[in-house]
C-alpha cells in the first residue's frame, strides 16, 4: 500500500520526512521505499503545474507575457517572477517578447520607427519631427501638434516648417525666420518688406513696406540721394564738384547735406558716382588728377573707377586698361554685382570688349560690363528719352533704371512731350516696349540746378 500522509518518519527509523512510499508485510511492520518530491526541479512549480517539471527555468506563463515567469529565477523554490521573465523596456510588467509596444509610447512596435525608444515612433504629418519626442512613454501615441517648438502655430515644427515665422518667405531667404515682420528687402529701399504684413504668408510688399511720401515705391527711410555736382551751385550748403552730398529724403523740404566727412582734395571734380555704404563710395573724375591721401599721392585717371573707402584711401577699383578695353572716359557708373558694371560715356567712342567685338559706345546710351567674360553690351538707348548725354546712372532693384540728363531735352512719351531737366533723376524701364520716365527726384524744388553723378538709393549691396 501506499500512505501518502506518512510524514513524520519515527528517528528511530533513521528516515528523513516523507511524502513516502511505504509497504507492510503485517500487523506492525512498514518497510520504507522511494521519496516522493512534487517539484522535481526545485523551481518553486509542483510537477502537475510545471510546463516542464525536469527544467528549472521553464515552469508557467501567469501574466501571458509569452515569457516564462521561471526564465531568470531558476530553483530557487520561488515559483518564478512575472515582473523579472525577460527584458521589460518599459517597465509595464509585460516582457519585450510578448509585449506589443515594447517602450509604452502607444504606437505598437511593428509600427514604430524605434519600437525601444519612448521618443521615437512615427511623423505622421511629414514635419521632420517625431510625434513622440515631446510625449514619450505616455502611450498616448505621439501629438502630432507637440513633436517641436513651431514658431508660427502651424501645426508644423520649425525643424519641418520651410517657413517658420509664416510670413510668406522661406527659412533659407529669410533674414530673420523666426519674426514675421522681418523677411527680406527685395527692392533695396532699407525697408523690410513684411514689416507691415507680418505672418499672413504673402512674403512681404514693397510697395507697403513703409512711408513713401513721393509715392516712388521706395520707402522714406531708405528714399535717400546721393548726389554730385558738375559745378559749384549756391544752395544751402553752397555746393562744390569734388564733394558727395545727400538729400535725405529726397522730397520738396527735404535737407541736403554732406554725405562724407571729407571731400576729394583740390579741384578735383567728381564724374560718375557710386554710394555704397556710408562710407564708401565709387567714383570717377572728368579729368585727370594727382590727390593726396593718408597712403600718398594718388594719379586719377577719367578711364577708371577708384574707390573711396573709410579714412579718406583711395584705390582703384576698375582699371580699364587693364581689363584690355581701351575706354577713354566714364559718365556714370554704378556696380550691379561684384563683377558686373552699369556706365555710360561722356562722348562718343570706339572700343574692343573683351570678345574682340568692336563697338560704337555713344553718351545716350547705357552699358552694361561684364568682368568674368569682359563683354560690352547696351542696356538702353536715352534718345528716346530726350537724353543725348546720361549723366548719371543707378539700376534699382527690381531691374528698373535710375538716370539723370547732362543737359536739357525733349521726351516723347505716351502722355506727350516731357522737359527733361539735368537736375531731376527720372527711372525708366529697360523692358517696356514703349519707353516711358517717371520722376523720382526733383532737384530744382531743392534749388539745384543740375546733378552729375548719382545713387538713388542706400545703402546698396556691396
Amino acid at each position: 500500500m501506499v500512505v501518502s500522509s506518512f510524514t513524520d518518519a519515527p528517528s528511530s527509523f533513521g528516515q528523513p520526512t516523507g511524502p513516502w512510499e511505504v509497504t507492510g508485510t503485517g500487523a506492525g511492520t512498514v518497510t520504507f521505499g522511494t521519496c516522493i518530491d512534487p517539484d522535481t526541479d526545485d523551481d518553486g512549480v509542483d510537477d502537475a503545474d510545471d510546463t516542464d517539471p525536469s527544467d528549472p527555468n521553464v515552469c508557467r506563463d501567469v501574466d501571458g507575457d509569452t515569457c516564462d515567469d521561471c526564465t531568470n529565477t531558476g530553483a530557487d523554490q520561488s515559483g518564478g517572477d512575472v515582473s523579472n521573465d525577460g527584458l521589460d523596456t518599459d517597465s509595464d510588467g509585460a516582457c519585450d517578447t510578448g509585449d506589443t509596444d515594447d517602450d509604452n509610447d502607444g504606437v505598437d512596435d511593428g509600427d514604430d520607427t524605434a519600437p525601444l525608444n519612448p521618443n521615437v515612433c512615427r511623423d505622421v504629418d511629414g514635419d521632420t519631427c517625431d510625434d513622440c519626442s515631446l510625449t514619450g512613454a505616455n502611450q498616448s501615441g505621439g501629438d502630432v501638434a507637440n513633436d517641436g517648438l513651431d514658431t508660427d502655430s502651424d501645426g508644423a515644427c520649425d525643424a519641418g516648417d520651410a517657413d517658420d515665422d509664416n510670413d510668406g518667405v522661406d527659412d533659407g531667404d529669410d533674414t530673420d525666420p523666426l519674426d514675421a515682420n522681418v523677411c527680406r528687402d527685395a527692392d533695396g529701399d532699407t525697408c523690410d518688406d513684411c514689416a507691415l504684413t507680418g505672418a499672413d504668408q504673402s512674403g512681404g510688399d514693397i510697395a507697403n513696406d513703409g512711408d513713401d511720401t513721393d509715392t516712388d515705391g521706395i520707402c522714406d527711410l531708405g528714399d535717400r540721394l546721393d548726389f554730385s555736382v558738375a559745378q559749384i551751385q549756391i544752395v544751402n550748403p553752397i555746393l562744390y564738384p569734388q564733394n558727395v552730398y545727400h538729400d535725405d529724403p529726397p522730397a520738396p523740404g527735404g535737407g541736403i547735406a554732406q554725405a562724407f566727412p571729407s571731400q576729394l582734395p583740390g579741384s578735383t571734380n567728381l564724374d560718375a558716382l557710386d554710394v555704397i555704404n556710408p562710407d564708401t563710395y565709387k567714383f570717377s573724375v572728368t579729368s585727370p588728377a594727382i590727390v593726396f591721401t593718408s597712403g600718398g599721392a594718388v594719379i586719377l585717371s577719367p578711364a577708371n573707377v577708384y574707390v573711396r573707402s573709410a579714412g579718406g584711401a583711395i584705390t582703384v577699383d576698375l582699371n580699364w586698361a587693364a581689363e584690355g578695353i581701351n575706354l577713354q572716359s566714364l559718365n556714370a557708373v554704378d556696380m550691379i554685382d561684384a563683377d558686373t558694371y552699369l556706365f555710360s560715356v561722356a562722348q562718343a567712342q570706339v572700343v574692343i570688349d573683351g570678345v574682340s567685338a568692336f563697338l560704337l559706345l555713344r553718351p545716350s546710351g547705357v552699358y552694361r560690363y561684364d568682368r568674368t567674360t569682359g563683354a560690352i553690351d547696351e542696356v538702353l538707348d536715352a534718345t528716346p528719352l530726350g537724353m543725348s548725354n546720361v549723366d548719371g546712372v543707378d539700376q534699382l532693384p527690381d531691374g528698373r533704371i535710375a538716370l539723370s540728363a547732362a543737359s536739357q531735352g525733349i521726351a516723347q512719351l505716351p502722355g506727350g512731350l516731357l522737359l527733361i531737366h539735368p537736375a531731376i533723376v527720372y527711372i525708366t524701364d529697360p523692358a517696356d516696349a514703349t519707353p516711358n520716365l517717371i520722376e523720382a527726384y526733383d532737384g530744382p524744388a531743392a534749388g539745384l540746378l543740375t546733378i552729375d553723378g548719382f545713387t538713388a538709393i542706400v545703402p546698396e549691396a556691396p
